[in-house]
Protein backbone atom coordinates (compact mmCIF):
# COMPACT_ATOMS: atom_id res chain seq x y z
CA UNK A 1 0.00 0.00 0.00
CA UNK A 2 1.08 3.88 -0.61
CA UNK A 3 0.61 5.17 2.33
CA UNK A 4 -0.46 8.81 2.87
CA UNK A 5 -0.90 8.93 -1.14
CA UNK A 6 -1.47 12.70 -3.11
CA UNK A 7 -4.86 13.87 -2.85
CA UNK A 8 -7.39 16.17 -4.66
CA UNK A 9 -10.41 18.10 -3.10
CA UNK A 10 -14.10 17.99 -4.43
CA UNK A 11 -13.06 21.57 -5.19
CA UNK A 12 -9.80 21.40 -7.13
CA UNK A 13 -9.58 21.62 -10.65
CA UNK A 14 -9.01 19.29 -13.54
CA UNK A 15 -5.79 20.93 -14.28
CA UNK A 16 -4.58 20.42 -10.75
CA UNK A 17 -5.85 16.96 -10.93
CA UNK A 18 -3.99 16.64 -14.74
CA UNK A 19 -0.96 17.99 -13.16
CA UNK A 20 -0.73 16.06 -9.99
CA UNK A 21 -1.52 12.54 -11.87
CA UNK A 22 1.85 13.60 -14.57
CA UNK A 23 4.06 14.61 -11.82
CA UNK A 24 3.23 11.47 -9.15
CA UNK A 25 3.16 9.16 -12.55
CA UNK A 26 -0.33 7.99 -11.08
CA UNK A 27 -3.67 7.31 -12.73
CA UNK A 28 -6.09 7.79 -9.69
CA UNK A 29 -6.24 9.77 -7.29
CA UNK A 30 -8.45 9.54 -3.71
CA UNK A 31 -10.66 12.86 -3.50
CA UNK A 32 -11.09 13.88 0.33
CA UNK A 33 -13.07 16.92 1.91
CA UNK A 34 -11.99 17.48 6.02
CA UNK A 35 -9.65 14.12 5.67
CA UNK A 36 -12.27 12.11 5.03
CA UNK A 37 -12.86 10.29 1.64
CA UNK A 38 -15.78 11.66 -0.47
CA UNK A 39 -14.71 10.27 -3.75
CA UNK A 40 -11.86 9.25 -6.36
CA UNK A 41 -10.82 10.18 -9.72
CA UNK A 42 -9.18 8.27 -12.37
CA UNK A 43 -7.26 9.03 -15.77
CA UNK A 44 -10.27 7.44 -17.18
CA UNK A 45 -12.72 9.33 -15.64
CA UNK A 46 -10.37 12.52 -17.13
CA UNK A 47 -11.27 10.84 -20.36
CA UNK A 48 -14.75 9.41 -20.37
CA UNK A 49 -16.23 12.45 -18.31
CA UNK A 50 -14.28 15.58 -19.18
CA UNK A 51 -15.30 17.64 -22.36
CA UNK A 52 -13.71 16.56 -25.23
CA UNK A 53 -12.91 19.86 -26.16
CA UNK A 54 -10.71 19.84 -23.05
CA UNK A 55 -7.23 20.99 -24.27
CA UNK A 56 -3.79 19.81 -22.39
CA UNK A 57 -2.61 23.65 -22.66
CA UNK A 58 -4.04 26.73 -21.99
CA UNK A 59 -5.86 28.95 -24.46
CA UNK A 60 -3.63 31.73 -25.84
CA UNK A 61 -5.06 33.69 -23.20
CA UNK A 62 -3.89 31.69 -20.49
CA UNK A 63 -7.42 30.49 -19.52
CA UNK A 64 -8.39 26.94 -20.62
CA UNK A 65 -11.91 24.91 -19.08
CA UNK A 66 -9.82 22.55 -17.07
CA UNK A 67 -9.19 25.58 -14.87
CA UNK A 68 -12.95 25.75 -14.27
CA UNK A 69 -14.05 22.79 -14.38
CA UNK A 70 -14.38 21.07 -10.77
CA UNK A 71 -12.94 17.21 -9.52
CA UNK A 72 -16.65 16.69 -8.14
CA UNK A 73 -18.38 17.35 -11.46
CA UNK A 74 -16.26 13.85 -12.78
CA UNK A 75 -14.94 12.08 -9.76
CA UNK A 76 -16.69 8.65 -8.91
CA UNK A 77 -18.49 8.63 -5.40
CA UNK A 78 -18.54 6.01 -2.71
CA UNK A 79 -15.38 4.42 -3.90
CA UNK A 80 -14.28 1.06 -2.62
CA UNK A 81 -12.63 1.12 0.67
CA UNK A 82 -11.33 -1.01 2.76
CA UNK A 83 -9.64 -1.64 6.25
CA UNK A 84 -5.79 -1.74 6.63
CA UNK A 85 -6.08 -5.30 7.93
CA UNK A 86 -6.97 -6.95 5.16
CA UNK A 87 -4.95 -9.53 3.52
CA UNK A 88 -3.52 -9.39 0.21
CA UNK A 89 -5.23 -12.33 -0.98
CA UNK A 90 -8.32 -10.79 0.24
CA UNK A 91 -7.34 -7.26 -1.48
CA UNK A 92 -6.80 -8.94 -4.92
CA UNK A 93 -10.22 -10.93 -4.70
CA UNK A 94 -12.36 -7.50 -3.60
CA UNK A 95 -10.25 -5.62 -6.78
CA UNK A 96 -11.54 -9.21 -9.16
CA UNK A 97 -14.81 -8.95 -8.05
CA UNK A 98 -15.61 -5.16 -8.77
CA UNK A 99 -13.56 -4.77 -11.51
CA UNK A 100 -11.21 -1.40 -10.51
CA UNK A 101 -7.35 -0.88 -10.21
CA UNK A 102 -7.18 0.51 -6.58
CA UNK A 103 -8.83 0.17 -3.28
CA UNK A 104 -8.54 3.02 -0.84
CA UNK A 105 -7.58 2.85 2.95
CA UNK A 106 -9.67 3.84 5.32
CA UNK A 107 -9.16 3.65 8.74
CA UNK A 108 -11.86 5.25 10.96
CA UNK A 109 -13.18 6.98 7.95
CA UNK A 110 -9.85 8.46 7.37
CA UNK A 111 -7.97 8.27 4.22
CA UNK A 112 -4.32 6.26 5.43
CA UNK A 113 -3.49 4.45 2.20
CA UNK A 114 -4.07 3.56 -1.74
CA UNK A 115 -3.45 -0.17 -2.47
CA UNK A 116 -3.10 -0.13 -6.26
CA UNK A 117 -3.33 -3.93 -8.48
CA UNK A 118 0.67 -3.29 -8.68
CA UNK A 119 1.22 -3.03 -5.15
CA UNK A 120 -0.50 -6.42 -4.77
CA UNK A 121 1.25 -7.72 -7.68
CA UNK A 122 4.70 -6.21 -6.00
CA UNK A 123 3.74 -8.06 -2.42
CA UNK A 124 2.46 -11.59 -4.05
CA UNK A 125 6.16 -12.01 -6.20
CA UNK A 126 7.84 -10.78 -2.61
CA UNK A 127 6.58 -13.65 -1.24
CA UNK A 128 6.95 -16.11 -3.68
CA UNK A 129 10.56 -14.86 -3.92
CA UNK A 130 10.87 -15.39 -0.59
CA UNK A 131 9.76 -18.84 -0.33
CA UNK A 132 11.80 -20.12 -3.15
CA UNK A 133 15.15 -18.50 -1.47
CA UNK A 134 13.71 -20.57 2.08
CA UNK A 135 13.49 -24.03 -0.15
CA UNK A 136 16.88 -23.16 -1.10
CA UNK A 137 18.61 -22.83 1.92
Amino acid sequence: MTRNPVTVGPNDSIRKVRLLMRQGRVRRLPVVEDRRVVGIVTDRDLWERSPASLSEEPEADGHDLADHLRVMGIMTLQPVTVLPTLSVLEAAQRLREVHIGALLVVEDGILVGILTKGDIIDALLDGYRASINASRS
